[in-house]
This record gives C-alpha cells, sequence and structure tokens, in this order.
C-alpha cells in the first residue's frame, strides 16, 4: 500500500495522498514514509485505499457552459507577452456567427441551466461594443423565456467612457480588467505610466461590477501589496502566471521568489482571517486567481481528471467560422474541433480529451488529481514531450500552502472554514 502514497510535509500538519485514487488525510507532523502499520490500518478502515471511478467528462448535456466568442481580434495594446498577436490581422465575428455557435452549444446542452458567454477571444472587445451590446440584449431576451444566460468580457479598460460606464452598471455586467500591478515593473509590459493612471481613472466607480485579472510576469513583485491593492479597487481577483510558451516565461530565479510571496501571503491571510477579516480570502476564491483556485478544490475535495472545461463545457468562435477546444487554442489547428457550418467534431474532442486525460508525465505525481495537469495548449506546443518542472513545482507548492490553510482555518477558526468550503462547492467556480 505505501507505494500509492506520499506524505507532503507541511509547516503545520503532514498530509498523506494516495497517488491511486487522490484522496488526502491531514494529521499532525511526524508521519513519515513508509506508513506504520497502524496508520495504514487505520486508514484501509476509512476507506483511503478504495478504488475511486473518474467522472469523464463529456461535450454533451453539461449544466454550466462557457463558451468564448472572439468578437475580435483587434487590439488597442501591444502587450509583449500576448499569445495572440499573430492573429491581428482576421476579421471581426458577426452577428450570425454568433448566433450560428450558440446554436449548436445549445444542441449539445439542451437542458443547461446557466451559460456565461466570453466574448474576450484573441483581441479587446470595446473595440466592438456595438456587438457587445447585441449580444447582451440577445443573452437578456432567451434568459427572459429559458435558462439564465448572461456575457461578461475581459478588457484592458483603456476605451471604458461613460457611455460604456453607463451600460455596465445599468446592466451589472461582471467583467475582468487586465491589469497587471501599481508599479511601472509590474505594468511596463503592458502599458506605461500615462495609461496606467488613465485606467485607474476610467474604473473608478466599477469596483462591484469589475474582477482584476493580473498576468504574474516576473519574480520581482510584492503579492500581498497587489492582493490589497487590488482589492480597493475589484470585487474579485485573479493573479495567473505569463504562459510558460511565451517571451515573457519565466525562469527557475521567478519562480522560487514567486513561492516566497506566496508563502508569504498564506501567513497574511491566516492572520487576517483568525482575526475575523474574510474580505481577501473571499475576493481571490472568486474567481480563477492560481492560489484562490487551488484553495477551492483543496477545500471542496473533489478530483479532477483534466485541468479545465477545455472542449467539453468550454469551446471558442473565431472570425472564420472555425470552433476550437477553447479561447487560448485559437487558430490553432490542432485544436480544431468544428465549425458552424459542418458543428462540433466529436471524435477529435474525444482525442483531445484522451490527451488531457492520459498525462503520462503526471501518473506518479500525488498533486495531479487537484491541480489537473498542465494546460494542452501549453503541452502542444512543447510538443507534447516535456512540461515545465518549474511551473509545476510551483503547483505543488501553492497545493502544499492550500493544504496547510486549510488544516488551520478547520482547527482554528470553523466559521470560515465553513464559509470557505461553501464557496468552494459552487459550481460555477469549478
Amino acid at each position: 500500500m505505501n507505494n500509492k502514497c506520499q506524505v507532503v510535509e507541511c509547516r503545520s500538519c503532514d498530509v498523506i495522498v494516495n497517488i491511486k485514487n487522490g484522496k488526502t488525510f491531514f494529521a499532525d507532523k511526524g508521519i513519515r514514509m513508509p506508513l506504520e502499520k497502524d496508520v495504514l490500518t487505520f486508514l484501509g478502515e476509512n476507506n483511503f485505499f478504495s478504488e475511486v471511478t473518474m467522472h469523464r467528462p463529456s461535450i454533451r448535456n453539461n449544466i454550466i457552459i462557457n463558451p468564448t466568442v472572439s468578437i475580435t481580434n483587434k487590439c488597442n495594446l501591444n502587450c509583449e507577452y500576448c499569445f495572440a498577436k499573430k492573429y491581428r490581422s482576421k476579421k471581426d465575428v458577426d452577428f450570425e456567427d454568433f448566433l450560428s455557435f450558440i446554436d449548436i452549444v445549445k444542441k449539445y446542452n439542451p437542458n443547461f441551466e446557466y451559460m456565461k458567454i466570453d466574448l474576450t477571444g484573441s483581441g479587446e472587445p470595446l473595440l466592438r461594443f456595438d456587438l457587445v451590446k447585441k449580444i447582451h440584449e440577445y443573452s437578456m431576451n432567451y434568459s427572459a423565456l429559458h435558462s439564465k444566460m448572461e456575457i461578461g468580457f475581459t478588457t484592458n479598460g483603456l476605451l471604458i467612457n461613460k457611455n460604456i460606464k453607463k451600460f455596465i452598471l445599468k446592466n451589472k455586467l461582471n467583467i475582468g480588467i487586465s491589469y497587471d500591478g501599481f508599479t511601472n515593473k509590474e505594468y511596463s509590459k503592458r502599458i506605461n505610466e500615462t495609461q496606467n493612471l488613465d485606467l485607474l481613472y476610467k474604473i473608478k466607480g466599477l469596483k462591484k461590477r469589475i474582477g482584476i485579472a493580473c498576468t504574474i510576469t516576473g519574480g520581482e513583485r510584492d503579492i500581498i501589496s497587489n492582493v490589497v491593492g487590488f482589492s480597493k479597487i475589484a470585487n474579485a481577483i485573479t493573479m495567473k502566471l505569463v504562459r510558460p510558451n511565451t517571451d515573457s516565461s519565466l525562469s527557475s530565479y521567478d519562480v522560487e521568489k514567486i513561492k516566497i510571496q506566496y508563502t508569504k501571503l498564506l501567513e497574511f491571510l491566516i492572520f487576517e482571517i483568525l482575526n475575523g477579516d474574510y474580505s481577501h480570502i473571499m475576493k481571490l476564491i472568486s474567481d480563477e486567481d492560481i492560489f484562490g483556485k487551488t484553495i477551492r478544490r483543496v477545500f471542496s475535495g473533489h478530483l479532477y481528471s483534466n485541468r479545465c472545461g477545455g472542449g467539453v463545457s468550454k469551446s471558442s468562435l473565431t472570425s472564420d467560422g472555425n470552433i476550437y477546444y477553447c479561447g487560448a487554442a485559437n487558430y490553432i489547428e490542432f485544436f480544431r474541433i468544428g465549425n458552424i457550418k459542418e458543428g462540433i467534431f466529436e471524435e477529435k474532442v474525444l482525442e483531445l480529451m484522451e490527451i488531457q486525460m492520459s498525462r503520462s508525465n503526471c501518473i506518479d505525481c500525488w498533486a495531479k488529481f487537484i491541480c489537473g495537469g498542465p494546460c494542452l495548449i501549453d503541452l502542444h506546443q512543447r510538443t507534447f514531450n516535456s512540461i515545465s518542472k518549474d511551473y509545476c513545482e510551483l503547483s505543488k507548492h501553492l497545493i502544499s500552502l492550500a493544504f496547510e490553510f486549510k488544516y488551520i482555518i478547520f482547527n482554528n477558526n470553523q466559521r470560515a472554514y465553513k464559509l470557505i468550503t461553501g464557496k468552494s462547492h459552487d459550481l460555477h467556480y469549478l
């Protein structure tokens, strides 16, 4: 039985992880491999070694779906790390193609309860504010008669004006603002100082309607300061690592620095929560933040056979009428899973799903059922031969921090524990 387990040593506890089925057992410090006989007996009596049947995702009959429509490939910025620059010359999506795409999505998910249409894709959506309004009107009309449907998008915010702000507030839209930080070192790969000040001015009054989408492009940043600062201007926080296949990929040095920063963030969050302040943790677990998402997964106890809903609850329409695995896969032929004339190529979806679930590099990894494996797009662009070990080590570090967080909060603040656990089981955020 020992060869199925690994002990993850946290500062306040040890966590025994069953590598085969993903089950975890939290214990006080002192658990070591190989596991002693009495420990093995106790775990066996509590079904720690029982077989677990992993749910295989399906493109059909999803309750919550998140299609992406890349309404434009044009952008008013030229971010250093943007993976969509090469598609700037493509034409925009028209409304009729949008309708055809949504009809296909509905066909595969006839009983969906919630559809969130992401209008971000490969460009700046506010360059097509006319189409944003038209699609929003469609979603509102559909929701009045059928299941709930709404739009969202992430914007660099520099095109926000009085009319756009009024539209966001009136319709209670939740949008993302791409913003990498308050210092020149943090935002200089996207915008200049004047643009930074202009953006902060333009989003005033939108705090309850926006979430910050920050890309971490280096190790020299104060993540606690970021979280505190972002909380003052937004209702949710998402911080993600720059993609490993870009010119701005993180170095081993950057990753080690970021590990230290997240360890400090953990201490900060624990201190706040034990003193009754839940404001920052709730904003981190309310969106796609890399640490917040990890915390949700650890608290919920759900097992993940794949990283995300790509090709399943997610798909993406581009201006040429093709449908792709997700928004990040736009225009990459390997990830084309259909088009608006022929519908979805189910065999292609199954092929991609099999690659994602097989994850040969992850077979012996204790974290595989929590992180869900590396991004399939990143794997493809690395020709499936290797994965970024630095990024994987950071992911495992964040999971071990989430283990410690869960252990401490469970033992010291049951109200906070129940609050975070409840949020973690919200299907909108899985």
